[in-house]
């Protein structure tokens, strides 16, 4: 299986995209930056969510009786801990309204109120879709990286952070 190499290639790709995000770039900008400029890359936002998920698998499995609530409460805390990090580089604009509601409510409530974003000040106007795209990657993935019977339902998991219901709707065509 090559999924270990799937995602270092999104992460890499995603690390060299990262100086035309909002933008198009031609493979000719993409090759320039990976010769040029490989000790400056940064990945985004997208990358981390691509981790939370992984994590949240890998505590799945580590944790018996496995649960959506786990599955939930892992990918949470380790977006904000990402938030609480200040290390943001790249943060796209709905998870920059996203994981602020998300952090603010750990410290709250913790995870034994369960999480839902207030979709007041949420943009679905603006997003690309690549977040939602992020998150649900590694569970398309399946049993590469440990994917486990969590009773997950996969669309309430991506709207603790993703709103956008075209995002959900391409998410779905992922995992089939």
């Amino acid at each position: 299986n090559n999924s270990p190499d799937f995602l270092s290639a999104f992460f890499i790709g995603d690390a060299l995209d990262e100086a035309f995000e909002f933008a198009t770039p031609s493979p000719d900008d993409i090759r320039r930056r990976w010769k040029s400029d490989v000790q400056n890359l940064n990945y985004t936002d997208d990358s981390i969510l691509v981790a939370s998920s992984i994590h949240s698998l890998e505590v799945s499995t580590r944790n018996t009786p496995k649960s959506a609530q786990l599955l939930d409460s892992a990918a949470l805390d380790f977006l904000a801990d990402w938030w609480e990090s200040r290390y943001l580089r790249g943060i796209g604009v709905t998870t920059e309204a996203a994981i602020p509601q998300i952090t603010e409510h750990r410290h709250k409530h913790g995870w034994l109120v369960p999480f839902s974003i207030d979709e007041t000040d949420y943009p679905t106007d603006i997003s690309a879709g690549n977040g939602i795209l992020s998150r649900v990657l590694p569970f398309g993935l399946g049993p590469a990286i440990g994917k486990t019977s969590t009773g997950l339902n996969l669309e309430r998991f991506l709207q603790l952070t993703q709103l956008h219901e075209d995002g959900h709707a391409s998410a779905g065509v992922l995992v089939e």
